[in-house]
C-alpha cells in the first residue's frame, strides 16, 4: 500500500497534474480509507472504493493518451469497470458492460486526438456487435450449446463490438495513434495500475485491520500508512 501510494504522487507530479486533479484524488483518498475502515459485511465499500479508483485511473490515463474529451470518457469507463469488480454481476451482464465500455473507450480515444471518425466508431461498434452475435449464434448451434446466449454468441458480442469500433473509426486510424504514443502515456498506465493496486491493498489491510482494531483505529493506520507514501512521492519528485 505504502509503495503503490508513493508511486502514485510521484506520477502524478512528473506528469503535471492540474491542481484541482489533486484536491479530488484526496478526497477520494480521504474516502476510501473512511470506507476501507468500515465494520460491513456488504460488498458497498468495496464498490464505492473501486468506482473511484477506476475513475481516476481512467481520467489520468486518458488525459495522457487524447486530451479531456478522452479523458472524461474513460474516467466514465474506468468507474464502469470499477462497479463491475465491486460487484456481483453476472457473466453475461459483465460481456454486455464491456462491449459497451470498449466501443466508448475506442471513440473517446479517437474523440480526443481527433485522428479518425469516432461517430463511425460508435456505428461500426454497434454493426460489430450485430455481426459477432449472429456468427456466435451459428457456432453455438454447430456446437450443441443448451444455453440461449452461450460462449460463442458472448464472445462475438464482445470481439465484434471492439473490432467493429476500430474499423469504424477509419482506415489506419487507430494505427497512427498507437504509433503516436508519448512516454507519458505509458507513464499514466503504471500510474493507473499503482492506483487501482493501492486502493485494492487499502480495502484488504483494512479488513485485516478491522479483525484487531475498531472502525477509529483502523482509519488512523490506513491514513497514516498511505499518507506517508504520497509524502514520499512527492519528495521523491521534487
Amino acid at each position: 500500500m505504502f509503495v503503490c501510494y508513493t508511486l502514485i504522487a510521484w506520477i502524478l507530479i512528473t506528469l503535471k497534474i492540474p491542481f484541482w486533479v489533486w484536491i479530488f484524488g484526496l478526497i477520494a483518498w480521504f474516502t476510501i480509507t473512511l470506507v476501507a475502515s468500515e465494520d460491513s459485511d456488504s460488498s458497498q465499500p468495496w464498490l464505492i472504493s473501486l468506482m473511484f479508483a477506476g475513475a481516476i485511473a481512467g481520467w489520468v490515463l486518458g488525459k495522457e493518451a487524447g486530451g479531456m474529451i478522452t479523458a472524461t470518457v474513460w474516467g466514465m469507463v474506468g468507474m464502469g469497470l470499477g462497479a463491475i469488480a465491486g460487484s456481483e454481476t453476472a457473466s453475461k451482464s459483465i460481456i454486455g458492460l464491456l462491449t459497451v465500455m470498449g466501443i466508448a473507450a475506442i471513440a473517446g480515444l479517437i474523440a480526443g486526438t481527433r485522428r479518425g471518425n469516432w461517430l463511425g466508431a460508435i456505428f461500426g461498434g454497434g454493426f460489430g456487435v450485430i455481426m459477432g452475435l449472429m456468427l456466435g449464434i451459428i457456432l453455438d448451434a454447430i456446437f450443441q450449446s443448451r444455453a440461449k446466449l452461450g460462449t460463442g454468441s458472448l464472445f462475438g458480442l464482445l470481439l465484434g463490438g471492439w473490432i467493429g469500433a476500430g474499423i469504424g473509426a477509419g482506415q489506419k486510424a487507430m494505427m497512427r495513434v498507437i504509433e503516436q504514443i508519448q512516454p507519458e502515456v505509458i507513464i499514466a498506465a503504471w500510474g493507473a495500475i499503482a492506483l487501482v493496486a493501492g486502493v485494492v491493498a487499502q480495502m484488504v489491510a483494512g479488513e485485516k485491520l478491522l479483525a484487531s482494531y475498531n472502525g477509529f483505529y483502523t482509519f488512523l493506520i490506513l491514513g497514516i500508512a498511505s499518507g506517508l507514501g504520497f509524502s514520499f512521492g512527492l519528495w521523491l519528485a521534487y
